[in-house]
């Protein structure tokens, strides 16, 4: 039986959609477009599925 006690859980997450993305436009580091609807409800439910895991340091 192999042990995961030192197992690392690495979490990656993209931006949400934003009103560029929808227009086709291209974005970058100096860009800060605002979030679509839809990726305001994208927000909203990583939110919800990350508020109760334990992170830790």
């Amino acid at each position: 039986m192999t042990n995961h006690d030192n197992a690392t859980t690495l979490i990656l997450l993209r931006h949400g959609e934003t009103e560029w993305n929808l227009s086709g436009r291209w974005q970058g580091q100096a860009m800060d477009t605002d979030l679509s609807d839809r990726g305001r409800e994208q927000a909203r439910i990583v939110a919800r599925r990350l508020q109760t895991y334990p992170f830790g340091a």
